[in-house]
């Protein structure tokens, strides 16, 4: 029989791990800025059209909780489905 996931313990793991993620994207914008764009686009084979804003703490903080609420939701959807699904 398989081990059963703990839906709280994989939300935050998978929560953690995204909101790092997203921090590590933030602090790359904030020291690349538009050339850091411009590559990760190109990199994709998209023109890039677009304008790096300036970070500020608060966005950046924002940005962190979304990320850090949707990997929690992401993580803990997934454990409780697998684990109805044996």
């Amino acid at each position: 029989m398989a081990q059963r996931l703990k839906p709280n313990k994989v939300g935050l793991a998978l929560a953690c791990l995204v909101a790092v993620w997203q921090l590590v994207w933030i602090i790359a914008v904030a020291i690349g800025k538009q050339p850091m764009l411009e590559w990760i686009m190109g990199v994709h084979f998209i023109a890039n059209g677009m304008k790096v804003l300036p970070v500020t703490v608060g966005k950046a903080i924002v940005s962190l909780l979304i990320h850090f609420v949707a990997g929690y939701v992401l993580g803990w959807l997934f454990a409780t489905i697998w684990n109805n699904t044996k």
